[in-house]
């Protein structure tokens, strides 16, 4: 007597289609660790410190994974908070001076007393090419992102405006901070 025993194989998921690279120059600059950090986040710079992001190419794909977390009190005394940005996904296309990210970015805030989370899924447009009052002192480059048209699910109002800066180089050594 045979048993026959059958069992279902999941289907794969799609790879990712390659990245589209219109500069390689661009993308080069893109791959490895970057200073990531939400605007929100940065304001409390003296107790919360820079998040990482990290980009690799695998298989003609680029993929992107970045976060941050608040931090309270002082920094000898440092407890996480409830603040956090987290991003992850792909790089779908790479242009002189700016990329587009496609995935998720999850993040946290405080309005008032109370903590909103908002997970945002779609399309997000990076760009190094910025107005005058938008440059550092010390003129470092970054990549920005901030709500203009981008196609992704809105959030409550309250915790609606996202503002992300991930650095070319390593600025703390610009501002002579340092990182515990």
């Amino acid at each position: 007597m045979f048993l026959l025993v059958l069992w279902s194989v999941p289907a794969f998921a799609q790879a990712p289609a390659k990245t589209v690279i219109h500069d390689a120059v661009e993308a080069e600059l893109l791959l490895g660790k970057h200073l990531f950090t939400s605007l929100g986040l940065e304001r409390d710079l003296h107790y919360t410190r820079y998040g990482e992001s990290v980009i690799y190419k695998k298989d003609g794909v680029y993929y992107m994974y970045a976060g941050q977390i608040r931090f309270h009190e002082t920094r000898e005394e440092p407890y996480r908070g409830g603040g956090y940005i987290i991003a992850k996904g792909t790089i779908t296309e790479i242009k002189h001076k700016e990329f587009v990210f496609e995935g998720v970015i999850e993040t946290q805030t405080l309005q008032g007393h109370e903590w909103y989370p908002c997970v945002r899924t779609g399309r997000f447009m990076f760009s190094r090419d910025h107005d005058d009052e938008t440059q550092y002192e010390h003129d470092v480059d970054f990549w920005r992102y901030n709500n203009g048209s981008e196609d992704y699910k809105r959030c409550d109002p309250r915790s609606d405006y996202l503002g992300i800066d991930m650095y070319v180089d390593d600025i703390l050594h610009v501002y002579n901070f340092t990182d515990p």
